[in-house]
């Protein structure tokens, strides 16, 4: 399963996670923040960088070939800060 392991940071207009599994950095994975056009991809290190996302709470969904999506639900942006 995707996101046994996820350290979070949010931020004005960002949001950069890491997804592991394990301890093991998943990639590449898609990460879509729903019911939005925004997503990225992540790195060889597990992490993705989402940027100008306006403030808000938002439903995010990891999704990777061989395991089953999931998603994390109420990741909130918050303006100038990080949580």
């Amino acid at each position: 399963m995707l996101g046994g392991e996820i350290d979070d940071y949010f931020g004005t207009g960002l949001v950069s996670k890491a997804v592991a599994e394990s301890g093991k950095a998943l990639t590449p994975a898609d990460v879509l923040i729903l019911n939005t056009s925004w997503g990225a991809m992540t790195v060889e290190d597990g992490t993705f960088v989402i940027k100008n996302i306006p403030v808000g709470v938002y439903d995010l969904r990891v999704q990777m070939m061989g395991y089953e999506p999931q998603t994390i639900a109420t990741v909130e942006v918050l303006a100038d800060r990080t949580a």
